[in-house]
């Protein structure tokens, strides 16, 4: 009987040995922020994906602060993930967090912002040619009502990241294919996050009144300048923005909004192209390469199923 007893045991005890042994990897996700729509979409679709694919998923958020992401990097570096896919908060000091994560063995990618340098696989929005297509668009719909006057023009943007200069020097591109004449009044830094924009906004708009076309780098910097537009009552002003989340959806479908032109860089895309790319990595494949996803624009027809598809809520319906 003793002799039974200990057989199972060490029957159980190998069982176990090989749970453990065959584990689900280990992914480490990093955003520029978890307070942002875009980036809890990118989120869901990684936390999706990891029960599509059976690994563990591991967020880290530094909360747009560059100190607190090298903390990040080194805090991963001793914790061994099996992969990495890594959001950059600035270009050029990306390439030396990614060097270290390389150092140290650990597959890694980069996504959202292109490093400086051509250091580790990377998927990113066309940023250009979304600002293009915001900035062209935008001047299509002013051209409706003010088809003789070429348009004054403000940015609300973030400053310090070439993805966003992209997405200003787009615009205007964009505006001037139509009206080369155009001209920027003013640009002011509201730092992508919707209270601080909102503070630049109202500057902006009380300096320049007579501003007929306002764009927003991002989801809170374009509905800061409708929130300014609105406090203040300056009517006339058409806003612009880059960002597809479900604040930016509901206004665009209202029909006395300022806001008449989105044009959107899909989180759940950006997810699913970085998760194909690092499993390239995994795979062995760590050879450079630079993918770009181009941005879309929402028109407000097909703007709820947009939101359904990129943006779902966590029991899958858009609310």
């Amino acid at each position: 009987m003793m002799r039974k007893r200990l057989l199972i045991i060490l029957s159980l005890l190998i069982v176990l040995s090989c749970h453990r042994s065959a584990r689900q990897p280990h992914i480490a996700l990093t955003v520029m922020t978890s307070a942002h729509p875009y980036f809890q979409a990118v989120i869901a679709e990684w936390q999706r994906l990891s029960q599509v694919h059976g690994f563990t998923l591991s967020l880290m958020d530094p909360n747009f602060d560059n100190a607190r992401l090298m903390k990040i990097v080194e805090d991963l570096i001793i914790r061994r993930p099996d992969g990495i896919a890594f959001a950059p908060l600035d270009s050029r000091m990306a390439v030396k967090m990614l060097q270290k994560i390389k150092e140290a063995g650990i597959p890694v990618i980069a996504y959202n912002i292109n490093p400086s340098e051509p250091v580790a696989p990377t998927v990113v929005g066309e940023d250009l040619q979304g600002g293009q297509l915001a900035g062209e668009t935008a001047a299509e719909e002013w051209k409706k009502t003010h088809s003789g006057t070429s348009p004054r023009i403000g940015i609300v943007g973030q400053v310090g990241i070439a993805e966003v200069d992209k997405r200003e020097q787009g615009f205007l591109e964009g505006v001037r294919k139509i009206y080369p004449q155009a001209v920027l009044l003013q640009e002011v830094n509201g730092y992508g996050v919707r209270d601080k924009a909102l503070r630049a906004a109202e500057d902006m708009l009380q300096a320049h009144p007579d501003l007929d076309i306002a764009f927003g780098i991002n989801d809170d910097s374009a509905l800061a300048i409708v929130d300014a537009v609105r406090e203040i009552g300056l009517k006339q002003i058409l806003v612009a923005g880059i960002g597809g989340s479900e604040p930016i959806i509901k206004e665009l479908l209202k029909p006395e909004s300022p806001l008449k032109v989105a044009v959107a860089n899909p989180p759940k895309d950006i997810a699913d192209a970085g998760w194909a790319l690092l499993q390239q990595v995994l795979l062995g494949d760590t050879s450079y390469r630079l993918q770009y996803l181009p941005f879309v624009k929402i028109v407000p027809e097909q703007a709820l199923e947009w939101l359904k598809n990129q943006y779902p809520s966590k029991d899958g319906v858009q609310g």
